[in-house]
């Protein structure tokens, strides 16, 4: 069997034709499986489990990536954890050192105070006030390392809480499901269409669904019956044509003759905004202009001076009656 899967050239009649031409023996037998309109059930299910991977691949996906930094971190943690505990022992370390020092600074005041009965009463008072602060000082450092011992217990256990409680917390891998908007979907989105825009807007006139005139022995109907694949084939061709850029479309006389009148008026506006910023047209408007404005300034001196004269005419006129 040859299967040919040419989506542009099996919705061309005249490719069709061409194709046909290949296999215009008897021993071939030539059939259009026309596979549109509602799919079949065991294509809907292929298509959703596909769907269903890939979206709980893609969440998978993410879900190991915040695995893996909520593992480094834990590690960042643990590691000023155990900076903190190293810095606890030092200084238990640096207690435990003064209350040795302590305890021997009691030893040593006890063994002056003993040394000091055979001195005069005034030399026991001040050993004995001596001793007293030395042995109240020694007990106030031993309280203070009393205190701070139980802290490196409590810092010890809070730490191990609190890996508990994070390995307790640990994000479950998720498990996705389609939405209902999903699984209305037929087909997957590809990358790479089919048809390019140039093909589809350039050949949607000429397209049209395979008959037997095409030279085929039989013309097979896979999911929608004949009827109902030709009512969606051309509603899918009325919202292509909607959509798409029409390539080959060629302006009529009409278009042309207002193009060239809007050109015409286009360049005539061009040259006169040309001229108008001529330096030299600039200068003998500017003269113009100047020499109109003292020429109406003369005739209007003019004019004053004519009614002057006629009014003094007039007066004198007056005078001689």
């Amino acid at each position: 069997n040859y299967v040919v899967m040419e989506v542009k050239a099996n919705l061309v009649p005249s490719e069709r034709g061409e194709l046909m031409k290949k296999f215009n023996t008897p021993m071939y037998k030539k059939v259009a499986q026309v596979t549109m309109g509602e799919p079949a059930a065991d294509f809907k299910k292929t298509i959703l489990d596909e769907l269903l991977k890939q979206k709980q691949d893609s969440v998978e996906l993410a879900w190991k990536i915040r695995k893996a930094e909520n593992e480094r971190e834990r590690e960042r943690e643990k590691i000023i954890k155990a900076q903190k505990l190293r810095m606890e022992e030092i200084r238990k370390e640096e207690l435990n050192r003064r209350k040795e020092e302590a305890l021997k600074a009691v030893a040593d005041a006890g063994a002056e105070v003993q040394e000091g009965e055979v001195k005069k009463e005034e030399g026991d008072a001040e050993m004995k006030a001596e001793d007293g602060e030395a042995k109240k000082e020694g007990e106030v450092k031993e309280e203070e390392v009393k205190k701070e011992e139980p802290k490196d217990e409590e810092m010890k256990q809070e730490v191990k809480e609190e890996e508990e409680e994070k390995e307790e917390a640990e994000e479950p891998m998720p498990v996705v499901e389609l939405t209902e908007e999903e699984k209305k979907q037929n087909f997957r989105k590809k990358a790479v269409s089919d048809l390019t825009n140039w093909n589809l807007s350039s050949q949607i006139a000429n397209f049209s669904l395979p008959i037997a005139e095409d030279g085929f022995d039989d013309v097979r109907f896979t999911w929608s019956k004949k009827a109902q694949a030709e009512e969606h084939f051309k509603a899918w061709l009325l919202r292509q044509k909607i959509l798409c850029r029409m390539e080959d479309l060629t302006p009529g006389d009409w278009f042309k003759q207002r193009l060239a009148d809007w050109q015409k008026v286009l360049t005539e506006w061009h040259m006169t905004h040309t001229e108008w910023n001529d330096p030299v047209k600039q200068a003998m408007r500017k003269a113009e202009a100047e020499h109109a404005k003292a020429k109406a300034k003369e005739e209007k001196k003019a004019a004053a001076a004519a009614v002057a004269a006629a009014s003094a005419a007039e007066k004198k006129e007056g005078e001689g009656e």
